[in-house]
């Protein structure tokens, strides 16, 4: 009997299950990043930003949301 890595990682169904998982993981993380930096950073306090194109239009941080 193999242990469940080789069960998990042998065969291509077990690899494309974790690199779904594991991208479905990031976007979730990358999301609640961006939203927590869209909610901290406002419209109101758009010069304290870094990127210079939310600095340009205030207005498009809060539409991409």
């Amino acid at each position: 009997m193999s242990t469940w890595k080789e069960l998990l990682f042998g065969n291509l169904v077990g690899f494309s299950a974790v690199m779904v998982i594991g991208f479905i993981v990031l976007m979730g993380v990358f999301l609640v990043v961006a939203y927590l930096k869209l909610s901290s950073h406002g419209p109101d306090e758009s010069g304290t930003q870094d990127s210079p194109s939310a600095t340009a239009d205030p207005e498009r941080p809060r539409k991409a949301a």
